[in-house]
């Protein structure tokens, strides 16, 4: 080859090479996600450890994941972070709309072309290099509507958080109270076969008839039935507490606490529901998803105007004509206007769409609050009344007919219903104790945020535009 097609060559090759390069570093410059959303992404994987190689390997190893026998709910809690697969897969999710953002943000990939000429001509062989470049602000607007989906796709991944935390506090909530209800129907079962001593005793003196040991006895076994299902409950129990910490459903589980291992609340004070539901990640999430809508009412505005691509060309000639280096310019033409025009109105509709979602799950929200706030304002009522009042004069009254009925002053009969009543009282203090637990947790998933902490996240935006506020 000649040293004239060797420059030639060369010539080629630089161009080649300054073209990529100046495209490379237009694409790095805008393929970065926001710092805002790479921060919190690192905030994620640092707390709940979903993220990265090592997340994999533990959730393979038993042995990372055992529980300890005198493990608390915030142990529960935490395990379930790292073990549930749904949270990974919004977590995954989440990753995955992040890394959108640059890919929204970028040029298109340049075009490289070759010519080689079949025929006898001045010209053998070209090379070029052409970039599209998007009208102005297309690609702003795609990287804008690719972040707004990001900020979604992280209130979506707060969400099940919320969701899983309430899950497992319900399901423990009704272990916790299985076995508070077998532990007090036992005890008071070992209490009727006190007074079913005293029954015997006081039938053989022959100071009562035969009914009184017959009472006893039916209402021992009565509760030995209740013991026996509150026994059989165990199993299933257990397995749905497992299957929301991700375990098998015989795995077993730490020794219960009791409730007073449980904080209790302050009192909630009345707000307006809008503002308890300011930090709700559900809404916020479509918040964010009526401003990718409304952003993409602005880029379909701006899918009517053309794309523009430029370029340079070598020629490499023959020997008696020199090489030729050409810039190219070409502008595409949009001119079936009633596509555009259909795009337009799609992204409107489907911007209403979102905005009737968001009104829609508002409403639901804002009942599903006011409900859950009765639900819980009521069980803290019950606690203080069984707490407080009942029990005690259960107890009182209990104590004082088994005094009488030894001395042959009350009727078993008596004696007999305050046990029961005394047994339905324990009963129902628990259940309101669980109750608390479970509408407490719902009410945490409502507002967005643990409510014994008081710091509720900071309020995502949302948008309240109409569609296509930005100028054409």
């Amino acid at each position: 080859m000649s040293s004239v097609h060797g420059n030639t060559l060369r010539r080629i090759c630089l161009s080649l090479a300054l073209m990529v390069s100046v495209f490379a570093g237009g694409c790095v410059t805008n393929s970065a996600p926001p710092a805002e959303q790479q921060r919190s992404v690192s905030v994620r994987e640092a707390t709940l450890d979903l993220s990265g190689e090592a997340g994999a390997d533990r959730q393979v190893s038993s042995s990372a994941f055992e529980i300890s026998e005198d493990a608390d709910l915030d142990d529960l809690l935490h395990y379930a972070a790292e073990r549930s697969p749904r949270l990974r897969a919004a977590f995954s999710e989440w990753q995955a709309a992040v890394e959108r953002i640059p890919q929204a943000r970028s040029l298109p990939d340049p075009n490289l072309s070759y010519a080689y000429f079949l025929e006898r001509m001045e010209t053998r062989q070209s090379v070029g290099i052409s970039q599209m470049f998007p009208w102005f602000g297309k690609r702003a607007l795609q990287g804008e509507i690719a972040g707004a989906e990001a900020e979604a796709a992280a209130a979506r991944f707060d969400a099940a958080r919320l969701e899983l935390f309430a899950d497992v506090k319900s399901r423990y909530a009704d272990w916790l109270y299985l076995e508070q209800a077998l532990r007090i129907t036992l005890k008071n079962r070992a209490v009727l076969e006190q007074l079913e001593e005293v029954a015997l005793a006081r039938f053989r003196a022959g100071e009562t008839g035969n009914a009184d040991v017959l009472r006893v006895q039916m209402e021992s076994d009565r509760l030995a039935d209740e013991v026996r299902s509150l026994e059989a409950m165990r199993a299933p129990t257990a397995a749905a507490l497992n299957a929301v910490l991700g375990r098998a459903a015989d795995a077993p589980l730490p020794e219960p606490q009791g409730f007073e291992s449980l904080s209790s609340i302050a009192e909630i004070p009345d707000r307006d529901l809008h503002e308890w539901l300011a930090a709700n990640p559900r809404l916020q999430a479509a918040n964010r998803e009526v401003a990718r809508d409304d952003l993409a009412v602005n880029l379909a505005r701006r899918e009517g105007r053309p794309d523009f691509t430029i370029g340079v060309e070598v020629m490499d000639n023959i020997d008696t004509a020199p090489d030729e280096v050409m810039v190219t310019a070409s502008v595409s033409l949009p001119i079936w206007r009633e596509r555009y025009a259909a795009a337009r109105r799609e992204a409107r509709a489907v911007h209403a769409g979102s905005v009737a979602r968001r009104e829609s799950l508002q409403r639901e929200l804002e009942a599903s609050l006011q409900r859950t706030l009765f639900d819980l304002r009521d069980a803290e009522r019950k606690i203080r009344l069984y707490g407080k009042t009942l029990l005690p004069r259960a107890r009182q009254t209990l104590n004082s007919l088994q005094g009488a009925y030894r001395t042959g002053e009350s009727d078993f009969l008596n004696l007999v219903e305050a046990q029961r009543t005394l047994l339905d009282f324990e009963l129902n203090h628990q259940r309101a104790l669980a109750d608390r637990v479970q509408r407490l947790a719902e009410f945490e998933r409502l507002i967005g945020y643990d409510w014994e902490t008081a710091v509720p996240p900071a309020e995502g935006g949302g948008s309240e535009s109409e569609p296509g506020d930005l100028e054409e």
